[in-house]
């Protein structure tokens, strides 16, 4: 057997005996360089350092929480590659999840600091822009409605009749 697959192999041991409780195990998986090593990677992919413990201290739980319907996280582990590899991407997965949902949860910050700075510049066009700003940062499922001033904007997204639906597989 060459030196990879015997890392594979051990691995793999060494996360059946965590699963089954050995706390040993456990610990040798979730060790603090490894912990800082995904912690580093997701920050170096736009998570802040907030967000990154967030997502590694959420990891390692559902790598130990053997209690969920859907089983350990690391049930998933085939054993392809290394368990550094089968974490890294997991990891980085949960990352592009979290800023997607992130972008859509609809929060602009700041948004209300904005409108106030182009209220109080007095000019028609700054307010038609505030209200602007305002009905799209409050945009709820293709319609939004901002004012600012005397200014309202009221703004509805629809797909053109003719847009056929995207299909899977197809791009």
């Amino acid at each position: 057997m060459d030196g990879e697959a015997a890392t594979v192999t051990e691995e793999i041991a060494l996360i059946e005996s965590a699963l089954a409780g050995d706390e040993a195990a456990a610990a040798a998986l979730r060790t603090p360089d490894r912990t800082a090593r995904l912690e580093s990677i997701l920050e170096r992919r736009g998570a802040s350092r907030t967000e990154s413990r967030d997502l590694v201290a959420d990891l390692w739980a559902d790598c130990f929480n053997t209690g969920q319907e859907r089983g350990s996280l690391l049930d998933r582990f085939s054993g392809k590659g290394s368990i550094d590899a089968f974490l890294t991407r997991t990891a980085l997965n949960r990352l592009i999840d979290f800023k997607r949902r992130q972008r859509f949860r609809g929060d602009l910050p700041g948004v209300a600091a904005v409108v106030d700075l182009l209220v109080d510049l007095q000019g028609p066009t700054e307010k038609r822009f505030g209200a602007l700003v305002v009905a799209l940062a409050t945009m709820h499922q293709g319609q939004a409605v901002g004012q600012a001033g005397d200014f309202r904007v009221i703004f509805t997204m629809q797909a053109p009749a003719n847009l056929e639906p995207l299909q899977k597989g197809r791009s």
